[in-house]
Order: C-alpha cells, then structure tokens, then sequence
C-alpha cells in the first residue's frame, strides 16, 4: 500500500484557523495518522504546517478537499516510501505556491539520524 503525506503550510498568525482546519479534516477525509500542528518552521519546512498522511485510495478525496478548503495557503503532496531525501525531492507537487524547501536539511539528517521528523 502507497502511502502519501501533505504539508499543509500557513502563517503564523494564521494559527487559530490551521488548528479548525486540521480539526475538520479528521471529521471529513479519510486521513490515516494525526500529525501534529508545527507553530515554527520544522526540519526542511520553511513555514509552521500541519501534516496528513493518506493513502494511494484515498488520494483524490484528499486532494479535492484540500483545494477546496486551503484558501490561499500551499500543500506539499508527496510519497512517503520512508526515504524522506528521495520523497522531497523526487515525484512531489503542490497545491497553490510553490515554496522553497530547505535540501541542506536532508543532509544534516543523513549524518545525524536521530534529527529526522518522521521516527518510525
């Protein structure tokens, strides 16, 4: 089974409103695992976010939501084979703007594995 995750990024005065839409998202799509809500940038993430992992199934009534319910924010969609190098930077794409993810962080987590987001 493919899994995928989203990156739901916003600002920070934007909290209020992350943390209703994360709500309702688990009430309304079919979302496999609760991520919690980042008030920072976290690892190679430029702006605070939210995550939702789904699976291949399940991806269209996830992305149909997504864009009907994210405004103006941006969604990184991407794999999550557990090769997390591989899942940023290969076969990804977004809903709205195009954001700058921070690479050079993958390359810190590959010297010091104990950094990475996603502990399994």
């Amino acid at each position: 089974m493919t899994n995928y995750h989203a990156h739901i990024y916003f600002n920070l005065q934007d909290m209020d409103l992350a943390q209703l839409l994360f709500r309702k998202a688990f009430s309304k799509i079919s979302i496999l695992k609760p991520w919690k809500i980042y008030d920072r940038p976290v690892g190679p993430h430029p702006l605070p976010m939210f995550e939702l992992q789904f699976t291949e199934a399940t991806k269209p009534e996830v992305l149909s939501w997504l864009t009907a319910n994210i405004g103006t924010w941006s969604a990184l969609i991407h794999q999550d084979t557990g090769d997390d190098v591989r899942d940023h930077t290969e076969g990804y794409s977004w809903l709205g703007p195009e954001l700058r993810i921070d690479f050079t962080f993958f390359q810190v987590v590959q010297k010091n594995p104990h950094l990475a987001i996603h502990q399994n």
